[in-house]
């Protein structure tokens, strides 16, 4: 009886063995697989970040009109930081970002008939003039490395 008891209690441990070695060999795959989704996230954030410096750059240095800025660093800036629209130094990006959301782009702006286009671009260049220098600014900061 012992040698059964034995031959059992070895068998078990083998057993035990096995499922430890499986378990840590599931463990390592799925740390592995965490530490990759970690590095894309960073990569990302990496690369999001150089977006939304160069076009902050190009529009401080005037080679990016404060509209085409606006409108492409919000959703960098959404993605980079939920949390951008609560600052007050960034906040002329979002606004002018919003009230030019109704404006037509690419296609649907070329459809348009030209007394259309000339009317939205005048409207346009309103909110630039009203809004540029608190966009020029708040990309001073994003250069700034502020946000």
């Amino acid at each position: 009886m012992t040698g059964a008891v034995m031959g059992l209690l070895v068998v078990g441990v083998v057993i035990i063995a096995a499922l430890a070695w499986v378990a840590r060999r599931e463990l390592a795959k799925v740390k592995a697989q965490d530490d990759a989704k970690a590095a894309a996230h960073r990569a990302r954030m990496e690369n999001l970040q150089v977006s939304v410096d160069a076009i902050a750059r190009a529009v401080v240095a005037e080679q990016c009109d404060v509209s085409e800025g606006s409108l492409r660093l919000k959703p960098l800036l959404d993605a980079v930081d939920q949390n951008w629209t609560q600052r007050s130094d960034l906040r002329a990006i979002l606004e002018l970002a919003e009230a030019l959301d109704d404006q037509p782009i690419k296609e649907a702006r070329a459809a348009l008939e030209k007394q259309e286009r000339m009317r939205l671009d005048l409207a346009r260049m309103k909110l630039e003039a009203e809004h540029g220098p608190g966009v020029r600014s708040a990309c001073a900061v994003l250069v700034r490395g502020d946000a």
